[in-house]
């Protein structure tokens, strides 16, 4: 929880002017980072990684920048960058990517997004209750689907699955599946 808080606090604290870059990346109305927490059962079976090896909960903390975005096909392009820490003694990791969301009138969005995970997890192992993720390094691939609850609130449905894309042996890939709270300053 230590390393959840000082990523949370430096975000804050790193993050860009509100009066920096050309108006037309700064259109949204965000002056500040989202941060988004949430609880997710950990490498759920029969999903796109196959098999559940690994078990518990994680609990996630990621910070949305606001700004700068890129407009794309009517929606926004985010950098993202976060942490997944699991209950037990099984795979957590730290992640950074981009992250299209688009936002409908009705308060319904929906986002998609690629990055990379580094993880504690194990590249090959012989314990047939850990998963074998064959790279240290890992592309992540969220897809979130949610409603804003008000202007600054929102609650959220999140998959992510963690995978080497066949870049490294073994590959049996991590999926999770879980709920999200956002909040943005």
């Amino acid at each position: 929880m230590r390393l959840i808080t000082l990523v949370l606090l430096f975000t804050l604290a790193a993050s860009p002017d509100a009066g920096a870059g050309p108006a037309s990346v700064m259109e949204t109305s965000a002056r500040l980072p989202e941060v988004r927490i949430g609880l997710s059962v950990h490498d759920v079976g029969g999903l796109w990684s196959g098999t559940r090896r690994e078990s518990g909960l994680d609990m996630t903390a990621e910070v949305i920048l606001k700004r700068p975005h890129i407009p794309f096909l009517g929606g926004d392009v985010f950098p993202n960058f976060g942490v997944s820490v699991n209950s037990g003694d099984d795979t957590g990791s730290l992640y950074a990517g981009l992250i299209w969301e688009y936002a409908s009138r009705t308060g319904i969005f929906g986002g998609l997004g690629l990055g990379a995970a580094l993880h504690n997890g194990e590249l090959e192992t012989a314990d047939r209750h850990k998963k074998q993720l064959g790279s240290s390094v890992l592309f992540r691939i969220p897809v979130e689907l949610g409603y804003n609850l008000s202007r600054r609130q929102r609650l959220s449905i999140l998959f992510v699955h963690l995978s080497n894309a066949y870049l490294a042996y073994p590959n049996e890939g991590l999926d999770t599946i879980g709920i999200r709270y956002g909040y943005s300053f």
